[in-house]
């Protein structure tokens, strides 16, 4: 009897801990489509009505309107593109978390694809993007790596003023992990602020320092691709004084068993 009472005991905690599990999860992918849903109303009511104008009123607006309201369009569409670039990778997570497959990937090369495509953005803004990286593999799927490479150099731009710098920096630490930062000299944040940056239930968006707007998004997805391949993503930063996103990806295999071929 005792020992049928303590079974019963054990699987009323256990159903009692999914149940919350469950709930949980439930309500965070609700509150992440109520993120969605807000932040793509503004936009495309910005859409819809300037391109309404431009077809009503094209004989009354003069070609410098006609200039300003297409650059609004445009800027607009940009965070609608961003919003359910979010939304669709967010989605395939969830569909996928059990089938993805990590195989030991170059870090140099992650970061030198990342680096040329944002060479244009920042030379634009008049900011410097330098890399410190050593020759080193990781085990973790490409693509999530590659995206959340490339989230974190966008962020860093968006948040540093003219001559400013970013530095994009991969090495291997002595606790068979691969770390990888994106530091920037930008404007920072207060602890407060930043300590929110990775919870669905907060709204944490914020210009940036050329009034570039941000859905606010990716940066949780970043945590949740990093977490899935086994790392930790995480933020040093200080208002006025820049921010360090970092991350750690578990070392490649082959290198591991090279290490300790090396030590033997």
């Amino acid at each position: 009897m005792e020992k049928q009472a303590s079974e019963l005991t054990e699987l009323a905690a256990t159903e009692t801990h999914l149940k919350e599990q469950l709930e949980r999860e439930v309500s965070i992918k609700d509150r992440f489509f109520s993120v969605i849903s807000h932040d793509l109303k503004s936009p495309f009511t910005s859409i819809l009505g300037l391109s309404s104008m431009m077809s009503k009123m094209s004989q009354q607006l003069s070609k410098d309107q006609f200039v300003e309201y297409a650059q609004m369009i445009h800027e607009n569409g940009g965070k609608v593109f961003e919003l359910l670039e979010n939304l669709l990778e967010w989605a395939r997570l969830q569909m996928d978390k059990g089938d993805h497959q990590p195989i030991d990937k170059d870090m140099t090369q992650i970061v030198e694809e990342n680096i040329e495509v944002f060479e244009a953005v920042a030379a634009e803004k008049h900011v410097n993007l330098a890399k410190n990286v050593e020759p080193v593999q990781a085990r973790a799927e490409r693509n999530m790596v590659l995206l959340v490479v490339r989230n974190l150099i966008a962020n860093a731009i968006k948040f540093t003023p003219e001559g400013g710098t970013i530095t994009v920096s991969v090495g291997q630490k002595e606790d068979g992990l691969v770390e990888a930062s994106v530091s920037d000299t930008g404007v920072g944040m207060n602890p407060d602020y930043a300590s929110k940056l990775f919870l669905i239930d907060e709204k944490t968006t914020t210009e940036g320092t050329n009034g570039e707007k941000g859905a606010g998004l990716g940066l949780l997805l970043c945590k949740e691709m990093i977490e899935l391949n086994g790392g930790n993503l995480w933020v040093t930063t200080a208002e006025g004084e820049g921010s360090t996103f970092s991350f750690t990806l578990p070392l490649a295999e082959a290198t591991k068993a090279a290490g300790t071929e090396a030590a033997e």
